[in-house]
């Protein structure tokens, strides 16, 4: 886990210098582990074997 951690506060850094956003250490830290909470959110949807293979409702039928 301190590997994702140390990704997720190098990809904090990244992102809080491209945008030039002047974040304090503690700010980053919680943008860490923000991120890191939404990553495990995401990874979490993508595990479930009931919609693994189920295609996403991407057309719109405009017809009555």
């Amino acid at each position: 886990m301190k590997a994702m951690t140390t990704d997720a506060a190098q990809i904090i850094e990244l992102r809080c210098a491209e945008m030039r956003f002047p974040a304090t250490a503690e700010e980053k830290e919680r943008l860490t582990n923000r991120y890191l909470a939404r990553r495990a959110e995401v990874e979490a949807l993508y595990a479930m074997s009931e919609v693994k293979y189920e295609e996403p409702g991407v057309f719109f039928r405009p017809t009555p």
